[in-house]
């Protein structure tokens, strides 16, 4: 695998594992603030009240909030989990006002600073070693018989 495959690799694996730093919180409605990426549970009232927009057998979304008040709360959503445990990517959209009483559970997504940094570093030491193997690797090859290099 060359430096650069290598590098892009690891950077993939960077980014897949740090999301995995990240994690939801439960949290008040009177609680959020403006940006904040949310993850919304909806009532079995709210599926019905919302599937016009959002279509049916709506579990939860996860979004960013955009506006909040005693009637409820506008999301731009992002994703949708049906009930059936599929999930769906929205782009585009306009956001979506969930009424108070379609909502039921809501949780702020969090990321752990331990753990991504804990990670990072595991990532760092791991891409130093195969670095240091893959350049040992080569330097090995370029010798001929007997230590010498290829130059005699």
């Amino acid at each position: 695998m060359s430096l650069p495959s290598l590098r892009r690799a690891a950077g993939a694996m960077f980014l897949a594992l740090g999301a995995a730093c990240q994690s939801y919180q439960p949290v008040s409605v009177n609680r959020l603030t403006p940006n904040a990426a949310v993850r919304v549970a909806l009532t079995p009232g709210g599926r019905q009240t919302l599937a016009p927009v959002l279509g049916p057998n709506v579990e939860s979304v996860t979004g960013t909030v955009t506006a909040w008040d005693s009637t409820g709360v506008t999301l731009r959503v992002a994703t949708i989990r049906r009930t059936e445990g599929l999930d769906e990517v929205y782009e585009n959209i306009p956001p979506v006002v969930f009424p108070r009483d379609a909502v039921g559970d809501v949780a702020l997504r969090r990321t752990s600073a331990v753990r991504s940094a804990l990670l990072a570093g595991l990532l760092a030491g791991g891409a130093i070693a195969l670095g240091g193997s893959i350049g040992g690797q080569s330097a090995s090859h370029q010798r001929g018989a007997g230590g010498q290099s290829g130059g005699q």
